[in-house]
């Protein structure tokens, strides 16, 4: 019986690669003909001359041009991610095209990528969206950006997107918290709530530090979904981080199979085996954990009670038993799309109607606490003094000093 000398060297340090390698290894384990070397890392790297000893029959690389003398002659050999198109090629086309190229190989397929999360954040009643590109300039930041700018686009909704990052990312890059600064200016900017995608697992770990260090709650204010399903990365960050699984282990195991075959004289169609890494499915974890759609039209309801100043609303039961719901269905509809309770809610609407006929009228406090639904001129200074640091008197007595 024939024995098949294969090599796989493609390095395991990232998430992607190991879950490539684990489908490559399942499938190898199967096959009794063949005498598989695993090169993952520089620790296993062998002097060129060992490898180009042992004239491999096929091999799966990792590597920009593989050398001749490592196989046989004639020996097929499948290339891991040269690339979704060549970052000089690319100008934003979806889907990007292929660059010419002769060699088997596995490419990234991101039009899946983006549709999918699109889609899921729409499910969930987001209607303003973001996307934060790689710190690292890389074509597959620039090409997750354009598929999921290009599904909202279908769907009626635009997309903000980081400056900095993908293309206009720094050359040179240091570490991802030099970029924090910048990063929370954008986040305050944008609108509440709002859904982020980001182009990595590692992005999003980011996003997620720089939304506790402004004080924006996640995910009612800002949820964050990751690209990757890096579990080490996910699970450590706080909150733990949705994220999009690729069909990684699956392909590797396809690419071996794929190997085994064209060993054996199989010639695919068109001469060249081409397989694509894409997004399978997005794996939810806290960072996105919300229903917007669930509740926002009883939320919104309370809120136009609470604002109409004929029927004030003294208190969250009065409230609840207005729209003919219970506290508690209210409490958290309350929490699931705005992060706060209907009390805290309440409390900050009669606050900002109390600081308005402060300012612009000439109302006693008395009067403007009874309207606001104060149980008088005492509770309404104290609430005054608490939010602002200044009783209503002084807070009027500096707006006509300002006018």
């Amino acid at each position: 019986m024939k024995r098949f000398r294969v090599l796989v060297a493609v390095p395991s340090g990232g998430h992607n690669a190991r879950m490539f390698l684990g489908g490559v290894a399942k499938y190898a384990s199967t096959r009794d003909d063949w005498d598989t070397r695993f090169i993952l890392g520089r620790e296993d790297d062998p002097p060129e001359n060992e490898l180009a000893r042992e004239r491999f029959d096929g091999a799966i690389v990792a590597m920009r041009d593989a050398d001749d003398a490592i196989v046989a002659p004639g020996a097929p050999v499948i290339h891991f991610w040269p690339g979704p198109a060549a970052a000089t090629d690319y100008a934003g086309e979806m889907p990007p095209r292929l660059p010419d190229d002769p060699r088997h190989r596995i490419v990234a397929d991101e039009v899946r990528t983006g549709i999918l999360a699109a889609s899921y954040f729409l499910e969930r009643g987001f209607r303003h969206f973001a996307f934060a590109g790689g710190l690292q300039s890389g074509v597959w930041s620039d090409v997750r950006e354009a598929s999921f700018v290009a599904a909202l686009g279908k769907a009626g909704y635009p997309c903000d997107v980081y400056p900095y990052g993908g293309r206009n990312a720094p050359r040179l890059f240091t570490h991802a918290s030099r970029e924090d600064t910048r990063t929370c200016k954008w986040l305050k900017a944008l609108p509440k709530p709002v859904a982020v995608f980001t182009a990595y697992d590692r992005r999003g770990e980011q996003i997620l530090r720089c939304c506790r260090q402004i004080g924006l709650a996640v995910p009612q204010e800002v949820a964050v979904l990751g690209m990757d399903n890096d579990e080490t990365i996910c699970w450590s960050s706080s909150p733990p981080l949705s994220s999009i699984a690729q069909n990684l282990d699956e392909v590797g195991a396809r690419a071996a199979h794929g190997l085994d075959r064209l060993m054996r004289g199989w010639k695919p169609q068109g001469g060249i085996l081409i397989l694509r890494t894409m997004a399978s499915h997005v794996v939810t974890r806290a960072s996105t954990d919300i229903r917007l759609d669930n509740g926002s039209v009883l939320v919104e309801r309370a809120r136009a009670l609470m604002a109409d100043a004929a029927t004030p609303v003294p208190t969250v039961a009065e409230l609840a038993k207005r729209l003919r719901v219970s506290e508690r269905l209210l409490r958290l509809r309350f929490r699931q799309c705005l992060g706060k309770s209907p009390h805290e809610a309440l409390a900050e609407m009669r606050l900002d109607r109390a600081k308005r006929l402060v300012a612009e009228t000439t109302a006693t406090l008395s009067e403007i606490a009874v309207e606001c639904g104060y149980a008088d001129a005492s509770h309404l200074s104290k609430a005054f003094s608490a939010a602002i640091g200044k009783s209503p008197l002084a807070f009027r007595l500096a707006g006509e000093n300002a006018r």
